[in-house]
């Protein structure tokens, strides 16, 4: 049957879809075996996995891709001939077509392969698009084509069927069958687009940074299977392909050695010109970078596009006046119904509440006349301490604005405070920690250090500090508590907090996973609520991280190119001297006049100078310094021994040249050369460079990839602050 050969052209045997009704069903069903649905004039275009319902999420392949064309962009309704003669010269290559008996019709792409996931589906639906508005606008017409269909759940219309409630009979245009992935790539090619161009780019940072927390696996896929995506390597262009290949890893931040190494995995050798080295040249260094995102910022992008499409379709539907279809939402009085769920608003949180208790509380008729401004479809994160607002459209704010009422004043005591934080102790930073707090009122969406405080005795003032900022932020937008807390499967407790504040921390003995979850929550942008029994939601993310901790040698590790934290030392409480037992309430009364001087101060550090905002040389701390000597691995301390040793035989010696064959031989650790390279690389930020050079120790002189490191860069000046003979010391 032809309906048949419909279905089979876009689903393999035993895949499932949903069909529907109307534009409301969700439930899947096989969609060859239900092949000939006349009845059901709706179908999802894409396979949805078992045990799932339509939606993005529920997408088991990204393979078929759909275009309408509903009306110009004066509204008015584009003839079905112009939508023919359109697709036909812009030569889309489509799978099939259905008209869908009224004013449109449905093309759909769908390839052999699919491709990898929502964000790569996005790509290539937006290139493809981007194709066919050119094309149109090169044909005098004013169209775009309906942006709404690139969600790969989207419904289609079933050939065949008829759609009783408006008498249209969807007819089957055409079936071409499944196109070829690399003929669809060559129609990119020949129309000038590329996948970079559609490449989704980062809202968190600006463009042409790094992204450092996308390991080498992520980056090096990102360049070949985009970037590269439209320059297949072939035999014939080998030098051309491994010099581009090599020059957009650079730019995507991967040394080298490890590019290098790609390509001899990739193309079995590096051409003879060597390409690799050539794309590292000086004459590239200004080459802008590329920032790749990892594998959970693709997903969170991948979401937060969802939810932005999802809530103009909601409001569509609403502006169309079919939301007593779609909206199900109801609460009453105190309480708010936020999707399927009931919650009764206290002073600083929401607390899930029973429909039932609800009903037999207030009665049936109460609930179902609730009014239509306590009714929310999803939560929202909108921190703003100068203009609150408490929801957004039909999104509830979890942001609650403290009680604040800012007046002149004296605050003696929180600058006794503030002094044991950021100034007794090591440097100075008393302006820079002001810095820090006030950015936090007036940009709570900038990313900031995380604020590490360490001492050797728990009488220091840390757990004080933390109070401090409850009372000026307001207790509901700070969570204090244990790392085994933090670390619980379930993150509502703070995913929406401004700050997140960890006791008695010490990650060096913990399972990495868990230090790159606190890493992700210094620097992330959304988060996705996980709380127990309900469905998860991703909003806007603030989040500031302070660490307390007594471990004072090891309490993380820290490797040398990491940033994220600013680690100060509180000297302990001298409580013959010091311990005033109305000091909370003290602090508390000076909240108004610290909140007057704080709103009303000039910023010491005006301008942005590093994604953290203040600069690394004010976060990077003797404190940090020696955590992350401390972090370094055996096989570098071995090494660095081996570099003293020389350095301390042959004082009239500046620079010491050597090969890996050379420190192999020296040291105790049976290691190989690959592992040595990599402590050389990662823990010294050295780099070998090919010269005739007499080799440090054999004497002997020769043209070799030498090593080579400077006496003055190999001892920096150590810091003689009083106090910091070790970490955390008072």
């Amino acid at each position: 049957m032809i309906t048949k050969q419909f279905y089979e052209c876009l689903f393999d045997a035993d895949e499932l879809t949903v069909f529907g009704d109307n534009l409301y069903a969700t439930k899947p069903s096989k969609a060859i075996a239900n092949g000939v649905k006349e009845d059901k004039p709706f179908f999802v275009i894409n396979p949805i996995k078992p045990g799932k319902t339509r939606s993005i999420d529920g997408v088991k392949w990204f393979r078929n891709f759909m275009f309408e064309i509903d009306n110009d962009m004066d509204g008015n309704v584009v003839p079905l001939e112009k939508q023919k003669e359109l697709v036909t010269a812009a030569q889309l290559p489509w799978s099939t077509c259905v008209y869908s008996g009224g004013k449109s019709l449905h093309w759909i792409v769908s390839l052999k392969e699919p491709v990898g996931d929502a964000v790569e589906y996005r790509m290539w639906w937006k290139m493809m698009e981007s194709i066919l508005n050119t094309k149109a606008k090169a044909m005098g017409l004013n169209l775009k084509f309906d942006g709404n269909v690139k969600d790969p759940s989207r419904f289609s219309r079933a050939a065949g069927a008829i759609r009783i409630d408006r008498k249209q009979f969807q007819t089957l245009e055409g079936i071409r069958g499944r196109q070829s992935n690399d003929e669809v790539i060559k129609w990119f090619t020949a129309n000038s687009v590329t996948f970079e161009e559609f490449t989704p780019r980062p809202t968190q940072y600006e463009i042409g940074q790094i992204n450092q927390d996308a390991d080498d696996v992520e980056k090096f896929e990102f360049v070949k299977d985009v970037l590269m995506r439209s320059q297949p390597y072939e035999q014939g262009n080998k030098n051309t392909w491994q010099f581009v290949f090599s020059r957009l890893c650079r730019r995507c931040g991967i040394a080298e050695a490890d590019v290098r190494y790609q390509v001899v995995q990739i193309c079995g050798e590096v051409d003879h010109r060597d390409p690799v080295g050539s794309a590292f040249s000086d004459k590239y260094n200004s080459d802008a970078a590329i920032y790749v995102f990892s594998k959970a910022e693709r997903s969170a992008w991948a979401k937060r596009k969802s939810l932005d499409e999802e809530a103009q379709e909601r409001q569509a539907i609403i502006d169309s006046g079919e939301a007593e279809n779609y909206l199900h939402v109801n609460g009453v009085f105190d309480y708010i119904r936020v999707g399927t769920s009931f919650y009764k608003k206290s002073e600083d949180k929401l607390i899930l509440w029973n429909k039932d208790t609800l009903t037999m509380d207030f009665g049936i008729d109460h609930v179902k006349q609730f009014p239509e401004e306590l009714k929310y479809e999803e939560f929202c994160n909108i921190m703003d301490f100068i203009n609150p607002i408490e929801n957004d459209g039909r999104s509830y704010n979890l942001f609650r604005k403290p009680k604040w009422d800012p007046k002149p004043g004296e605050w003696k005591t929180t600058e006794r405070l503030l002094r044991k934080v950021f100034s007794q102790v090591g440097t100075d930073q008393w302006e820079q920690g002001l810095d820090w707090i006030q950015l936090q009122i007036t940009n709570p969406k900038q990313n900031l250090h995380s604020l590490v405080l360490g001492s050797e005795s728990r009488e220091a003032g840390k757990d004080t500090f933390v109070e401090w900022l409850r009372l000026l932020y307001g207790n509901q937008n700070v969570f204090f508590d244990s790392v085994d807390q933090f670390l619980d499967g379930f993150n509502g407790a703070f995913a929406s907090k401004l700050i997140i504040a960890l006791n008695e921390v010490k990650f060096s003995s913990i399972n990495d996973g868990s230090l790159e979850k606190l890493k992700n929550y210094v620097t992330q942008k959304t988060v996705v609520i996980n709380e127990k029994f309900e469905k998860k939601v991703e909003i806007d993310y603030y989040g500031k991280m302070i660490l307390l901790t007594n471990n004072t040698k090891d309490f993380m590790n820290i490797h040398d190119e990491e940033n994220r934290f600013w680690i100060r030392t509180m000297p302990d409480l001298d409580k013959k001297k010091e311990y005033d037992p109305n000091f909370m309430d003290k602090l508390q009364a000076e909240v108004p006049h610290f909140l007057h001087f704080i709103l009303n101060r000039k910023l010491d550090c005006k301008e942005k100078e590093s994604r953290f905002w203040l600069p690394e040389e004010t976060t990077y701390t003797s404190e940090l310094k020696l955590i992350k000597e401390n972090s370094k691995t055996s096989l570098y301390m071995e090494i660095y021994d081996l570099i003293d040793d020389t350095f301390f035989s042959r004082k009239d010696t500046n620079d010491i040249f050597f090969v890996i064959g050379d420190i192999r031989e020296r040291i105790k650790t049976d290691v190989g050369p690959k592992q040595i390279k990599m402590c050389l690389q990662k823990e010294f930020g050295l780099e070998s460079h090919k010269a005739l050079r007499q080799n440090s120790f054999t004497t002997e002189e020769r043209n070799s990839h030498y090593f080579s490191i400077n006496r003055s860069e190999f001892y920096e000046q150590p810091d003689t602050t009083p106090g910091l003979g070790d970490v955390f010391v008072a």
